[in-house]
């Protein structure tokens, strides 16, 4: 029977543990559990050491273990020439030490770079998508465009993963959400979210406002905010053409069932007033050309106008406003002041 005590058997008991031993190795390993019940749990407890410190799948790199235990043997054998007094009791502790220094030597690095490895896959990159000065569009991991305005921020994963795509918007921004009934798509706009499967809708969220506005284009969205300390939901599903508004200061959420198409002018660059009172139109230019407006005479501001522009510069409406109601203006700076009778 071959003699255990001969420095080879841990090298075979090694290389049977981790499926690497020869068919004459295998016979050896066995034959000396098999000879003895001392071997034998000396054996099984050496095998359960292998198998709670060996479960590492899928194993993300491959490790030279021959290197591994030869760097480690060269080391013990160094050690043992230098102690042969060691007493038989103290010996046979090291040979467990030993086999379990060379399965250290194959699991320690294997672990430390499945953790490794295990880390940088499970991340999940985060993009950040800037808008300063102009809008930009851009399209999610999951089909969804987004066209976003300027001085807004939208964050999302590079991949979407489990039951939901989520994302975060600071600003303004439109969405043509990919329909999948499965993954549900959630903007967290602050304090309050927008849950879709797939439709079309713009969401107005500066942090400056004190509201945060959705409009519908297509399809249905639901607009709900979550009060962290009662659990309490407040809630609206919107419609195409209908807006949906969150309060930041009372947390409410309400519906207006009439929406203002030119709220997407900065997306459509399209301005289109059909019998608008000039209050409203004085307050969409206002909103989109950061001007000022003022007509002296303030029954002007119940006039209708009736008009469609695209892509127009603030000077060439301005000067068809006058026209249409036979007004005359001055410009100072960036206000505009109009005189006449008007309507």
């Amino acid at each position: 029977m071959y003699n255990f005590s001969d420095h080879i058997a841990h090298d075979f008991i090694a290389a049977y543990l981790s499926g690497k031993a020869s068919e004459e190795q295998v016979f050896i390993v066995e034959e000396w559990i098999n000879a003895s019940i001392e071997n034998k749990a000396y054996f099984e407890s050496l095998k359960k050491t292998w198998l709670e410190t060996g479960k590492l799948e899928p194993t993300p790199v491959i490790v030279n273990v021959d290197i591994a235990w030869d760097k480690l043997s060269s080391k013990i054998d160094a050690y043992e020439n230098s102690n042969k007094t060691i007493s038989i009791n103290r010996k046979q502790k090291n040979e467990t030490s030993r086999i379990l220094l060379r399965i250290a030597a194959v699991l320690i690095p294997i672990a430390i770079l499945s953790i490794i490895y295990f880390w940088q896959t499970g991340r999940v990159k985060q993009i950040d998508l800037f808008a300063n000065e102009v809008s930009i569009q851009d399209t999610l991991p999951d089909g969804t465009t987004v066209a976003i305005n300027a001085k807004s921020k939208l964050s999302y994963p590079q991949k979407f993963k489990g039951s939901t795509r989520e994302v975060i918007l600071e600003g303004e921004a439109y969405f043509e959400v990919s329909h999948d009934k499965e993954k549900p798509f959630i903007i967290h706009t602050g304090d309050a979210n927008i849950k879709v499967l797939g439709t079309s809708f713009n969401v107005n969220a500066y942090n400056e406002n004190k509201e945060i506005e959705v409009l519908v284009k297509e399809g249905k969205v639901m607009l709900y905010s979550s009060d962290i300390t009662s659990g309490d939901t407040n809630a609206v599903v919107l419609v195409a053409g209908e807006k949906g508004i969150f309060d930041k200061i009372t947390h409410k959420v309400r519906k207006i069932s009439e929406s203002n198409i030119n709220d997407l002018y900065w997306k459509t660059k399209t301005l289109i007033f059909s019998k608008t009172e000039l209050s409203m139109v004085v307050e969409t230019l206002q909103k989109f050309y950061g001007i000022n407006i003022v007509f002296n005479n303030k029954d002007l501001y119940n006039c209708k106008l009736s008009a469609t522009f695209i892509n127009q510069p603030i000077d060439n409406i301005i000067d068809i406003i006058a026209k249409s109601f036979n007004l005359t203006f001055t410009k100072s700076g960036t206000t505009y002041i109009f005189d006449g009778n008007g309507c």
